[in-house]
């Protein structure tokens, strides 16, 4: 029973949905940003994110899975991780570039950037030592929410538990399926969090 629990949090918070969980969770915020990105602008931001960051890399995913390029869509290898995470990273980065042409608040680029550092830092690092993806992805959540809440003062504070308590429960899930040990889960959120809301502050502090 826990091991099914545990699936289903980690596909409920797959590291995919991750970049469109952070934007959708910044325009919520009751601040300049979610009046001057127009709700249809919104949805179309909602639309590329998911294009880019969850179905683009999801596909690539698909079609190693199908070449027998990765044995499971969990990669459970640390080895099987690294090409699919750096084609990621490259899908990351096109977002980024693509949102920096529009005219967006600055808390929106910086976000998106550290989502890139973030998906390359893991890339790089499941060369010798496999980190959490599911940790990194929650951490980047946390790192966007917490970043944008303080250069904005807004008190986003049960958000902010909620997401804490998350990460949590994604940490047990994990080490629940055996897919990583503590130092792989807190090593992941630690990352995540640093990665982006590091961008954040330097573009405000």
């Amino acid at each position: 029973m826990e091991s099914k629990i545990a699936r289903f949090f980690s596909y409920l918070f797959h590291p995919l949905s991750m970049p469109l969980l952070s934007l959708f969770l910044v325009f919520q915020l009751d601040t300049y940003m979610s009046y001057v990105v127009s709700p249809r602008a919104q949805y179309a931001l909602y639309f590329w994110t998911f294009l880019n960051t969850f179905l683009a890399p999801g596909a690539i995913a698909l079609v190693m899975l199908k070449r027998n390029i990765i044995s499971s869509l969990h990669m459970l290898d640390r080895k099987e991780r690294v090409v699919p995470f750096f084609f990621t990273a490259c899908f990351y980065t096109s977002t980024y570039f693509m949102f920096k042409e529009l005219p967006l608040p600055q808390p929106i680029h910086s976000m998106v950037f550290g989502a890139c550092i973030s998906v390359f830092l893991a890339a790089i690092i499941t060369i010798k030592w496999k980190i959490s993806a599911h940790l990194m992805g929650i951490g980047g959540v946390i790192g966007s929410y917490f970043g944008v809440t303080s250069v904005l003062e807004y008190n986003g504070m049960g958000t902010l538990i909620a997401l804490v308590l998350a990460a949590g429960i994604i940490g047990w899930s994990r080490m629940r399926l055996n897919a990583h040990n503590p130092l792989q889960v807190y090593a992941g959120v630690i990352l995540g969090f640093v990665a982006v809301y590091l961008p954040i502050l330097m573009e405000w502090g």
